[in-house]
């Protein structure tokens, strides 16, 4: 289940869980499988079970982040939030990867 967050609400976000934090425009809708506006900024590890391998079911399982900024395809948006997501991932122990901002497709 993807959600949408709000740059001001990063500090107090729930992002355990999440495979991808992606910058998207405050017009997101949180149930979209992706936003050709947005740029994915940061990839977790996922947490992978046999049986979900098994059963083919680990690709549903996905859970994106929108984080809503008003220009997300701007390096300068992924420059200023990139702090406060790696500050709020260290807090909650989530391991992943930052890498330049990539757009969609």
């Amino acid at each position: 289940m993807n959600i949408a967050i709000d740059e001001d609400h990063i500090n107090t976000a729930d992002l355990r869980g999440a495979v991808e934090l992606w910058l998207v425009s405050p017009q997101a809708a949180p149930d979209a499988n992706e936003h050709p506006d947005g740029l994915c900024l940061w990839r977790g590890r996922p947490v992978v079970s046999h049986d979900m391998l098994s059963e083919g079911t680990h690709e549903q399982n996905v859970r994106r982040v929108w984080l809503r900024v008003a220009d997300p395809l701007s390096p300068a948006t992924a420059a200023r939030v990139r702090p406060a997501l790696e500050q709020r991932l260290r807090e909650q122990q989530l391991e992943g990867e930052f890498f330049p901002a990539e757009t969609a497709g």
